[in-house]
């Protein structure tokens, strides 16, 4: 096991960025506690690499630490460097970000969102798959705007994801709209019901 370890370590330094992440995949895949001292060096190697394939690794490699031992999570200050890492360029990055954030910080109910990270991530919104899009308005339906202005921002941008062909992205997209929507005006709401028939019927057609 010992020299499993040892060559999976020096396979994470290698100059091909499949194999660091392959490898990396493959320690944090042991799921041993005894491993826990030999996995946290290359995964803080990982967090910032500059292969993005990497780097999506090594953010599910926390989650799998975190599986583990949470301790070694905390030790390691690694939700903050995961906060950080929503502002990765590479958006697949970002999504498990938040996915693995979610799950570490479930007693807490999960992640903490402010207007910046919100603001930044819904002008990012074009930029992920279908997964991630559901990831980020998942997010979106946690966080309250501060202002009215800031709820008809946020109902803007999303109005162009209602025409998406993902079924699974306009009703992401609905739940949002239904969540920003419920502080406003009985007549707003009524203009944003309105909004959400034309999508919905063509979902049911």
């Amino acid at each position: 096991a010992i020299l499993a370890i040892n060559t999976l370590r020096k396979d994470c330094s290698d100059a091909d960025p499949m194999v660091r992440g392959l490898a990396l995949r493959s320690l944090a895949n042991l799921h041993l506690h005894t491993v826990l001292e030999y996995i946290t060096d290359p995964l803080n190697s990982g967090l910032v690499d500059q292969s993005a394939y990497v780097r999506r690794t090594a953010v599910l490699g926390v989650l799998k630490v975190h599986h583990l031992d949470c301790t070694t999570v905390t030790d390691n200050n690694y939700v903050n460097i995961l906060y950080n890492m929503l502002r990765d360029p590479d958006s697949k990055v970002v999504s498990n970000s938040v996915v693995a954030l979610n799950e570490i910080m479930m007693r807490e109910g999960g992640i903490v969102v402010n207007t910046n990270i919100v603001v930044y991530l819904m002008q990012r919104l074009n930029e992920f798959d279908e997964w991630g899009k559901c990831i980020i308005l998942s997010l979106l339906i946690t966080y309250a705007p501060p202002t009215d202005n800031d709820k008809f921002s946020l109902m803007n941008i999303l109005d162009g994801i209602l025409s998406y062909s993902n079924s699974a992205v306009v009703l992401g997209a609905c739940k949002c709209f239904l969540s920003i929507s419920r502080a406003l005006q009985s007549s707003v709401r009524q203009q944003v019901f309105q909004r959400l028939k034309n999508p919905l019927l063509t979902l049911i057609s």
